[in-house]
């Protein structure tokens, strides 16, 4: 299985993974082969790529963090206690009307957090590959559970016990809980921000903190972690502009992964920046936004380059990404298939 560009994708190609909807819906399912109006969909949803099979990349294998079950159910539980605080937000009545269904839709997501941080543990993911196909239009939801699987991953390296780990897991999975009090208009603007409309989004942090504390009964740093997720090292950040470790070690672990998942998602007004440009970013950043210490391990244990990820060498050499190490993010192994723009009868391994 490899990892193609959706600007490469062409008809009759084999699907390597099946490919779900904004609702979780099954779009296209795995093995079956990919058309014309399948793709230009996927084109509209702003799709990057999809995974396909082929026999450059037959024995290539792919596994997710976490499962994809388990992905799709989180992203699912936290639209719909979202869209929910979003409803019950209109007045006291409409609170009062919705509160057993928060409280059941919490729960849910409380337990999806537990499942995610169970695959994590029970699988022993020490490192991750970055790569989530993002759908635009659910990526708000995704990126919160993206979140809480990168923070888990640091949060394990760190050698947290399972109920810090838990804690943390919850703090990432609702940091942008605030963004259900922000105007539509400028939660969903399909335009870069104003200073107007930044002053706005800012607030969502605070928004979050004292929504989740006022409603919902979790544990205390947790809470710190939505709070403070927008602090930056050098204490130019927001709410509160503290610096270094004042800020809390989740609020600077969810930062970094924030900042990362966020970079890498594409956006109405730009595309997404690769993988490999946001870790330059991160490191550039590194002491000055960003806890230098969370910085290095972040690099340690993700991997820019993901299973099955097509990359181009130069001199039409083509090549797929096939191992990936701890502490050498830059370096994957991969298998050459292609020279000079030919196939080649024997594919062979180098490191990158």
């Amino acid at each position: 299985m490899r990892l193609i560009p959706i600007a490469e994708a062409k008809e009759g190609m084999i699907v390597g993974q099946t490919i779900y909807g904004i609702n979780g819906e099954i779009l296209i399912k795995i093995r079956s082969f990919i058309t014309n109006k399948q793709i230009e969909k996927l084109k509209s949803f702003y799709w990057q790529y999809i995974y396909i099979e082929d026999e450059y990349s037959k024995d290539v294998e792919i596994k997710c963090t976490i499962s994809t079950e388990v992905r799709n159910k989180s992203i699912q539980f936290i639209k719909a206690l979202y869209l929910t605080i979003q409803a019950a937000n209109k007045d006291d009545y409409m609170m009062e009307k919705y509160a057993r269904v928060l409280h059941n839709q919490m729960q849910s997501c409380l337990g999806s957090i537990d499942m995610i941080l169970d695959d994590i543990i029970t699988e022993n993911i020490t490192l991750i590959d970055v790569f989530d196909v993002k759908l635009l239009e659910n990526y708000k939801y995704a990126h919160s559970v993206n979140v809480c699987i990168i923070s888990l991953v640091l949060g394990k390296s760190l050698g947290l016990n399972t109920y810090d780990l838990y804690k943390l897991g919850v703090g990432a999975f609702f940091h942008d809980m605030g963004q259900m009090f922000i105007p539509l208009e400028v939660l969903n603007k399909d335009e870069t921000y104003t200073d107007s409309d930044y002053k706005i989004m800012n607030q969502h942090t605070e928004l979050g903190y004292r929504y989740a504390k006022d409603q919902f009964n979790l544990p205390t740093t947790s809470y710190l972690a939505i709070l403070q997720h927008h602090e930056r090292f050098d204490g130019t950040g927001y709410p509160q502009g503290k610096p270094g470790e004042d800020i809390s070690l989740f609020g600077r672990i969810v930062a970094v992964a924030d900042v990362f998942d966020a970079l890498t998602a594409p956006k109405k007004y730009r595309e997404a920046m690769t993988p490999v440009d946001a870790f330059k970013y991160l490191i550039n950043n590194s002491g000055k936004a960003f806890d230098p210490k969370i910085v290095k391990l972040f690099i340690s244990k993700v991997s820019p380059y993901p299973i099955g990820f097509s990359l181009e060498l130069g001199n039409k050499t083509e090549a797929i990404v096939i191992e990936n190490y701890e502490n050498k993010p830059f370096n994957p192994k991969l298998l050459i298939f292609k020279e000079q723009g030919e196939l080649l009868e024997k594919p062979y391994t180098k490191r990158l």
